[in-house]
């Protein structure tokens, strides 16, 4: 395939793979296994870390095997060809497929609270996300990266209204609020546990692989790519975080069922 994707596009397409739900699900479930604001934090840092280590490496695989496919690709030519079909059918049966639907639901869910539609509308809004994503996708690469430009950029300005959001809550405040429970103390399984969420929320930096041969000028644009989406995404997540203690304290955090919402609601 003709090169089409520049730097900016791959970017975009990490920062779009990786931050969805997860930020809003296991944020109060990891300060809640933690139970310490700083170790949550830096457990968050941690996983960046191990992320942008993976980043580095997968960009050593990439430019030297520049084409499209990513881990199949590596998989391939490190056991053989019997590897590679099962990963691929793997993808296609259950890993893919898997986050396409909770991404789907997820939306859905979100679609019928919106606009206080029976539930019995989820279904009809999640297949509805998953026939136009594949509308687009299909249409080809010119209209797919265009279309995941756009809604890096709006996801990012949505997270952007968090930070801002919790700011603003934290400077209405006349002190931090206070916890009601005692932490639990720090156990090496519980931040093993808040790792394996913080890992979770991380997955899908990798996907960029998947076009490396659609890159245009792989040896530069390939490492840039994955460093720099990696360290972005690092960012993003502890900015969010810092404006969920922010606005909630620790244990409003833990508690919290919509934590998102919750820091939304104090300036909106």
């Amino acid at each position: 395939m003709k090169p089409s994707l520049g730097l900016w596009d791959t970017v975009s397409m990490i920062v779009g793979i990786v931050i969805g739900a997860g930020i809003f699900e296991t944020a109060p479930l990891i300060f809640s296994t933690v139970g310490h604001s700083g170790l949550a934090l830096g457990v968050w840092v941690a996983g960046g870390l191990l992320s942008f280590i993976g980043a580095l490496c997968y960009a050593e695989l990439a430019c030297a095997y520049p084409k499209s496919g990513g881990d199949y690709v590596y998989l391939t030519r490190a056991y053989g060809s019997w590897m590679g079909f099962l990963f691929g059918w793997a993808q296609l049966a259950i890993i893919l497929t898997g986050s396409i639907g909770m991404m789907a639901y997820i939306f859905a869910d979100y679609a019928a609270d919106l606009w206080n539609l029976p539930r019995a509308s989820e279904y009809i809004y999640a297949a509805f996300a998953v026939v136009a994503f594949s509308i687009l996708n299909a249409f080809g690469l010119s209209m797919s990266k265009g279309t995941q430009n756009a809604l890096s950029v709006i996801k990012i300005l949505g997270l952007n209204l968090i930070v801002v959001s919790g700011a603003f809550a934290a400077s209405r405040l006349p002190s931090p609020p206070a916890a009601s429970l005692a932490p639990a103390p720090v156990t090496v399984e519980s931040l093993s546990l808040a790792l394996v969420f913080v890992l979770y929320t991380y997955g899908g930096w990798n996907d960029a692989a998947f076009v490396a041969s659609e890159m245009k000028d792989k040896e530069k644009n390939i490492p840039r790519a994955l460093m720099l989406g990696t360290l972005a995404i690092t960012f993003i997540y502890l900015l969010v975080n810092l404006a969920y203690l922010a606005a909630t304290g620790l244990q409003g955090a833990i508690e919290s069922k919509a934590i998102a919402a919750d820091v939304l609601r104090a300036p909106f």
